[in-house]
C-alpha cells in the first residue's frame, strides 16, 4: 500500500499516512480548507484502504494542530471513528494531541475527543511555545 504525503498549505495541515509504520501525522498551524470533503478525500479513502488491509498491530496518530475549523473537526471525528476498526479487531490505537501548554481550546478538545472515541486510547501531551 502507498503512503500518503499532503504538504501543508497555508490553510491545511501536513498530512502524512505511513502504512508500513503504522503511522498517520496531522501537523502543521491550520485546517481550514475551503471544502473539507475535498480536501479529506483522498485521507479517507487511504484510511478506508488502510483499516482493510493493514498487518500492524499498532497504530499511532499524530495530532499537532494549532487550529481547526468545524467542518474539519467533523472529518477528524469520522477518521478517528473509522480508525476505532482495528481495536475492535485486537490491534492498538493510539493518539497522541498535542496541544501548547496554554491552549485551553485545544486541551478541551482533545478532552471532547477522548470522550467520543471508545476505542482508542488518547494521550495529551503539552510542548511549549519554543518547541
Amino acid at each position: 500500500m502507498e503512503n500518503l504525503f499532503i504538504p501543508e498549505t497555508n490553510r491545511t495541515p501536513n498530512v502524512r499516512l505511513d502504512s508500513k509504520n503504522g503511522t498517520l501525522e496531522f501537523s502543521g498551524h491550520r485546517c481550514m480548507p475551503e471544502t473539507s470533503m475535498i480536501f479529506f478525500a483522498p485521507v479517507n479513502d487511504w484510511i478506508n484502504k488502510y483499516i482493510k488491509t493493514t498487518t500492524n498491530k499498532k497504530t499511532e496518530i499524530i495530532f499537532r494542530l494549532e487550529y481547526y475549523n468545524t467542518s474539519s473537526s467533523k472529518s477528524f471525528i469520522d477518521i478517528f471513528k473509522a480508525l476505532e476498526k482495528l481495536s475492535i479487531d485486537g490491534k492498538q490505537v493510539i493518539l497522541k494531541w498535542f496541544y501548547e501548554e496554554k491552549d485551553e481550546d485545544m486541551e478541551q478538545n482533545a478532552d471532547d475527543m477522548k470522550d467520543s472515541l471508545r476505542y482508542i486510547q488518547v494521550e495529551k501531551i503539552t510542548y511549549s511555545e519554543n518547541e
